[in-house]
């Protein structure tokens, strides 16, 4: 019981945050990835990663390979100073303009952005998606106008 009330309580503290997770897959279009791939999208699908809702595209296979590009996209309700703990533990390149706090993992082509009571974090597999910090700079900023 102690643990619910904790995490409801952690809710309503935090500006912005609800019960309710939203979609990550309605969080950015097909489109918006395709320009980051500079291709067009196979698929999307829904999941989890971790306890995240999480939603994952992929790209073509390469025309001399069965590799593809894939995005996946997972958004959490999470008040800040977590968010500013994880910030200064992974030595991640700041990354300004996208939410209240942002940084670049390198090592996981990953983007990590809190702003207003979330955390999203969109990482980028495969290869030959050009210029990875970039694209994932512009679409976390399209997925936290939706947030």
């Amino acid at each position: 019981m102690r643990p619910l009330l904790v995490a409801v309580l952690a809710l309503a503290l935090v500006p912005g945050a609800s019960a309710r997770n939203p979609s990550p897959c309605s969080l950015l279009s097909n489109d918006e990835v395709a320009a980051a791939f500079s291709s067009k999208v196979d698929g999307r699908a829904p999941g989890m990663t971790g306890l995240a809702h999480s939603c994952t595209w992929t790209g073509p296979p390469l025309s001399f390979s069965s590799e593809r590009a894939s995005l996946q996209l997972s958004v959490v309700p999470e008040p800040e100073a977590p968010f500013l703990t994880f910030e200064r533990e992974t030595n991640g390149q700041p990354v300004h303009g996208v939410g209240e706090a942002a940084i670049w993992i390198q090592k996981l082509q990953m983007l990590s952005a809190w702003d207003r009571g979330y955390t999203i974090n969109i990482t980028i597999f495969g290869p030959y998606v050009p210029a990875p910090l970039s694209a994932a700079r512009t679409l976390a900023k399209a997925a936290l106008t939706h947030v």
